[in-house]
């Protein structure tokens, strides 16, 4: 049976660095050239932009770890599979390379954190949270890999926690020191429909290795 070809992605040198001369974060800057084609800087800029600042229940994410080893891509070349030092992996050994990625002694964790200024009810809440959970689940299944991490955190009881976040923008800088850290992210955007304004941002979920999740959020108080 024939396998499917993957390459290592790399994104257009001369487009990173004009998008990140306009302040766009180098993670966020390689996530939107991926999306749009990798050959636009308005494109990508645009997608930026766009996933930050549109007036959605929910926010796009700005995902990160789009460096990860083997992520997949169909390749048009003929290329072999290669891993993210440049030497080609053998058809065979893909499923031992892969294991190799994960470090048994490595915990996974979820973490929500909750604009607590915006004084929502108990039940609105808890719906914030819900939204956060789902959307940053469909985001980590997107990417093929963070099968095994998700794997690993399901069978260690998937651990949650809720934490109080201060206001919006401490929910944002929180996302940008994640990008950074190359934890995934899901910042959500609420229409406005009951007790709050419109586009409030209201929670901020995060997942990824226990100790980097916790050197952004370890600070910060329980609900």
């Amino acid at each position: 049976m024939d396998k499917t070809v993957e390459n290592e992605w790399k994104p257009n040198e001369d487009l990173l660095r004009m998008l990140m001369e306009m302040g766009i974060a180098k993670i966020a800057a390689e996530h939107a050239l991926f999306y749009t084609g990798n050959n636009s800087a308005e494109a990508a800029a645009s997608y930026v932009f766009d996933n930050f600042e549109n007036d959605e229940a929910s926010t796009p994410p700005l995902t990160s770890l789009l460096k990860t080893q083997l992520y997949e891509i169909d390749g048009t070349d003929g290329s072999p599979r290669r891993n993210p030092s440049g030497e080609v992996v053998d058809s065979g050994d893909e499923e031992d390379a892969a294991e190799g990625l994960l470090d048994p002694e490595t915990s996974y964790k979820m973490v929500f954190v909750v604009n607590s200024s915006l004084n929502m009810g108990v039940g609105k809440l808890a719906a914030q949270v819900a939204h956060a959970s789902l959307g940053l689940y469909r985001t980590l299944i997107e990417f093929h890999t963070m099968e095994q991490a998700v794997d690993k955190w399901t069978n260690e009881g998937e651990k949650k926690v809720v934490l109080k976040g201060e206001n919006h923008i401490h929910l944002q800088e929180l996302q940008k020191q994640a990008e950074f850290s190359n934890i995934h992210s899901y910042l959500v955007h609420d229409a406005g429909r009951t007790q709050i304004p419109p586009n409030s941002v209201t929670v901020l979920g995060l997942f990824g290795e226990e100790k980097i999740v916790n050197s952004v959020t370890g600070n910060l108080s329980l609900l």
